[in-house]
């Protein structure tokens, strides 16, 4: 009994999957990365090689946590989470 339900489940989570790659995604159309591109080009421009990309990533991230984390521990206020809907 459980097996069929799980297998409906998964049947249903794949068809979900397939017409949201379809709609969304829209298959054969190339996506452009302006915006990683322009950031890459910046760090070129400042000095930095490219196999510094990942670690200015990580700081920069890093950098983003902790200002959330010292304005949760200065104002008392919850840390703002972008909202998402789901279908």
């Amino acid at each position: 009994m459980t097996s069929k339900i799980l297998e409906r489940s998964i049947n249903e989570f794949f068809e979900v999957q397939q017409l949201s790659d379809q709609t969304i995604l829209k298959p054969n159309r190339k996506v452009k990365m302006k915006i990683l591109d322009e950031g890459l080009m910046q760090t070129r421009r400042a000095g930095f090689k490219s196999h510094m990309n990942t670690a200015l990533l990580c700081f920069s991230r890093a950098a983003g946590w902790l200002a959330h984390y010292y304005d949760s521990i200065d104002s008392k206020a919850p840390i703002l989470r972008p909202q998402e809907l789901y279908l």
